[in-house]
């Protein structure tokens, strides 16, 4: 096998141009694979940094008709403190159960205040989750306890970065919140839980205690006992939550929740975009091994006489199969190794291309596990093609291939091979492009759809309010109004506002409601969104309003408190009835429950998505809100030209308020509005370029193809020149040829397509999986591609000397 591949390496040598289109076709299908394998290992296949992570469950609640519940970024709404303390005393199939909540910490101190993304945690989480500490301790039961001391476990990015890696910091006290925290412990490198954005966790104490049941928005993890199945555990489960729904109708009745793996519920909103890019990409591999096949096909041809003199000298058929595998597998192994080293470049442009909400797309390396698969794709891609061209070589017929001396013995066989496989690559492309096309249409079509608002010169930027100084709704009410009069004196600024949650920036907070003289029972209360706006919000944003009045300043915590709902909540709550002076109040006893008036109607806002239509909502003044949760607020400003060009003098503004309260995510509006579409984008572009280089490798098949068969009859087409054949002709024969596999690759990669694009159902918006469209379009410029790719033999075809050609031959 040695002394083989040493003579394949010379051979190689002798043929410099079959050498770099072989080595290059390979190296472009298995790069691209290793590349798309690398992300999907990191992001979906790699098991969580946990001991026995198939036993780590999250509990996922959805209401009971909507479809399977889901992760979006690692960030799992599960449950209300309530429900947790039920499931923790009421279940026997865990070990233990550990709670978290996704929280900010504002870190003060330093010459620059920060904002923290992090979480509050109970002190079961830890053992839960069986992680260690690689400096100090984590969070224990004890460190729950009122009175006991604020303590932090920080992850190592954060020591680093903010430490130095110190580990002197162990013990000693950081600001947070403006309460000493201390410092307990480190968390290993690569320790993430819920998310790869989280780096500090902290005790939840007493800081979510009168949480009401519906409020759900925390994380609940299980660890299953050793035996318990998960189908048992969910029966529990299911138990338990028929008995809660039996006491607490109003905020349980309706809702399931559901067991899932940590990392299904990690990566269950991209999985099924993941596997769509490793499948499409299989696709360009296919294409990429039946090209290396039709060159092998060719070069067999071309050595045919060589096999059969070897064979007439003694040579096994076994010898010349082997042989021909060696060969190939030197130019699969060089062409991996191109191919490895366009992965390292491909999974770096990946990462920094990809959207920030792909769980653990930061992690992408090309590491051990990548490197062996590229190993084994790159010997499956070389010695796949290669066996047909080799059983073919240890199959010559001796006389004609020695009598022969053209060494064109055999080209029949080779061509009708050739063309079955040219047939193979463009139904491939076909199918590929077609999924390509489809994606790139619902993606026109959702970018196409009006967000309900203007995102043109505004900037937007958020500050989290936390105790002890804003403990109160008085004092947060007191941040906001001066925060809007200092940044209103910024000059350019035009206009400036104030919303709790930013249109496809934030998760709306969904609350019940109650309408005044209209009864619900406990299965029927309406729900939603609600958002607490300063008065000139609908002008900075230029939401229209359609009917009755905005809110003004004089809506206050002094007089009648009143609100403006949007089109949806007017259509479908009061269809009967003019909303304007009808009154609701929030269903929840443990809010206050006066009652709203309705003053105005706005239209609709793509609150959480593009994709998504808006539901009922309300606008309420922020400083008529009545919920001592709500610590969050975004600020709105319109501006004179590019927004970002005011953000320091902005932030100065804010910290002439309070030169302790961090500022953070500030962006361009319009920022904010491509960034929720920037996964969509992300599958379209990488879809869109592998279908590109399927077209682009079917392409380079079908000039090959029709290149050999040109000059396989070279002799044919200078006899029939010589007997009166004109050069178009000749040239309209080659390019028929073309035409002829190539449309019979569309039509089969057509039905292809049609089978198989159901699958990209969920991923498309407002196209349907077999859009006749793109379909005509993909099988036109196909065939137009395959036509084109044939230009060149045809040109050569036609420009032969027929009385050269009959006396060469």
């Amino acid at each position: 096998m040695i002394n083989d591949a040493r003579f394949g390496l010379r051979l190689l040598r002798k043929s410099p141009g079959f050498a770099a289109v072989a080595v290059l076709t390979l190296a472009l299908g298995v790069g691209a694979n290793a590349a798309i394998f690398s992300v999907v290992h990191a992001v979906v296949l790699r098991p969580l940094p946990f001991r026995e992570p198939d036993r780590l469950l999250v509990f996922v609640t959805s209401r009971s008709d909507s479809s399977a519940p889901s992760a979006a970024s690692g960030s799992v709404t599960s449950t209300s403190l309530p429900d947790f303390d039920d499931w923790r005393e009421q279940s026997a199939s865990f070990d233990g159960l550990g709670l978290l909540s996704g929280w900010t910490f504002n870190l003060t101190g330093r010459e620059v205040p920060e904002r923290i993304y992090g979480a509050r945690v109970s002190g079961s989480l830890f053992p839960v989750l069986a992680a260690k500490p690689l400096v100090g301790r984590t969070i224990e039961p004890d460190d729950d306890r009122s009175g006991r001391a604020e303590v932090a476990v920080l992850s190592y990015g954060l020591w680093q970065r903010l430490f130095g890696g110190d580990p002197r910091i162990i013990g000693q006290p950081m600001m947070m919140e403006g309460r000493p925290h201390l410092v307990i412990g480190v968390m290993p490198p690569g320790f993430h839980f819920p998310d790869t954005d989280t780096e500090l966790w902290s005790a939840i104490k007493d800081n979510m205690s009168g949480m009401p049941r519906d409020g759900r928005f925390m994380v609940t993890a299980g660890r299953l006992k050793p035996g318990v199945s998960l189908a048992t555990a969910q029966a529990e489960l299911d138990t338990i939550s028929a008995r809660l729904a039996d006491a607490y109708p109003l905020s349980n009745r309706g809702w399931r929740t559901r067991l899932v793996t940590a990392r299904d519920a990690l990566v269950a909103d991209v999985k099924p975009a993941m596997f769509l890019l490793l499948g499409a990409v299989g696709l360009v591999l296919l294409i990429a091994c039946a090209n290396l096949s039709n060159l092998l096909l060719a070069r067999v041809a071309a050595r045919t006489r060589e096999s059969a003199i070897r064979l007439a000298l003694g040579a096994t058929r076994g010898r010349i199969v082997s042989q021909m595998l060696a060969e190939n597998l030197v130019v699969a192994l060089i062409g991996g190794a191109v191919g490895v080293v366009f992965a390292f470049a491909a999974t770096r442009t990946l990462v920094s291309l990809g959207p920030s909400d792909i769980p653990r797309l930061a992690e992408t390396r090309v590491d051990a596990t990548v490197l062996l698969f590229a190993f084994v794709v790159s010997l499956s891609a070389g010695a796949a093609p290669a066996v047909v061209p080799a059983l073919k070589a240890s199959r010559a017929n001796l006389q004609p291939s020695l009598k022969e001396g053209s060494g064109h013995a055999g080209g029949g066989v080779a061509h009708r091979a050739g063309a079955v496989l040219i047939v193979a690559e463009v139904a491939l492309a076909v199918t590929l492009a077609v999924a390509g096309g489809l994606l790139l249409r619902s993606f026109a079509a959702i970018t196409a759809v009006s967000p309900g608002f203007d995102a043109r010169s505004v900037l937007s930027l958020k500050v989290f309010l936390t105790p002890p100084r804003y403990r109160t709704i008085a004092s947060g009410k007191a941040f906001v109004r001066d925060a809007l009069d200092r940044i209103a004196t910024v000059p350019g600024v035009d206009a400036v506002a104030t919303v709790s949650h930013l249109p496809l920036g934030d998760p709306s907070s969904t609350l019940r409601f109650e309408i005044e003289g209209r009864p619900f029972g406990a299965d029927e209360v309406p729900t939603t969104a609600y958002r607490a706006i300063s008065p000139s919000y609908f002008d900075v944003l230029k939401i229209p309003l359609l009917r009755g009045r905005a809110l003004i300043d004089a809506n206050n915590e002094s007089s009648q408190y009143v609100v403006v709902i949007n089109d949806t909540m007017a259509r479908r709550s009061f269809a009967d009835r003019d909303p304007i002076g009808q009154r609701i109040r929030w269903a929840r006893s443990d809010e206050d429950r006066r009652w709203l008036t309705i003053v105005g109607v706005v239209a609709d806002v793509r609150s959480t998505g593009l994709d998504r239509g808006e539901g009922p909502a309300v606008y309420a003044h922020y400083t008529q809100r009545l919920f001592t949760w709500l610590r969050w607020t975004t600020f709105t400003v319109r501006t004179h030209g590019e927004p970002l060009q005011y953000a320091t003098p902005i932030r100065r503004a804010l910290a002439s308020v309070d030169p302790n309260q961090p500022v953070y995510q500030i962006a361009p509006l319009e920022q904010v509005l491509s960034q929720s579409v920037a996964t969509r984008r992300f599958n379209t572009l990488l879809l869109d370029l592998f279908a590109g280089l399927a077209l682009l490798l079917a392409a380079v098949g079908v000039y090959g193809t029709i290149g050999y068969w040109v000059a396989q009859r070279t002799r044919e087409i200078g006899v029939r020149m010589a007997l009166g054949a004109t050069r178009g002709a000749i040239a309209s024969m080659v390019v028929g040829k073309s035409a002829a596999l190539t449309g019979l690759g569309v039509a089969i990669g057509i039905g292809l397509a049609a089978a198989t694009t159901r699958l990209l159902a969920t991923l498309l918006f407002q196209v349907s999986p077999v859009d006749p469209l793109t379909f005509a379009v993909v099988g036109a410029l196909v065939t137009a591609v395959g036509i084109g790719a044939a230009y060149l033999p045809a040109r050569r075809a036609a420009r032969l000397d027929p009385v050269e050609v009959i006396r060469s031959s």
